[in-house]
């Protein structure tokens, strides 16, 4: 498999996995090999809920805790 559009991913970017279950796929090791932080679908969905509970309902949520809840089916 030729990734070499990595060639051009900017060392110190992210790398945006948008599964809520972690895939460990040849795209994510090869993010991570060249110093991309990896964001989980879980915790992109987890921070998104969290800015809308804070909007609609005036409520804080453990983005953290939510998001380790969502990636484990629970």
């Amino acid at each position: 498999m030729d990734l070499a559009y990595f060639n051009f991913f900017k060392a110190g970017g992210y790398w945006l996995d948008l599964s809520i279950f972690p895939l460990d796929t040849v795209l994510t090791s090869e993010a991570q090999s060249v110093g991309a932080t990896l964001l989980s679908g879980a915790h992109v969905y987890a921070m998104t809920d969290q800015l809308w509970a804070e909007a609609v309902f005036k409520i804080k949520i453990d983005t953290q805790t939510y998001a380790d809840r969502l990636s484990s089916g629970n």
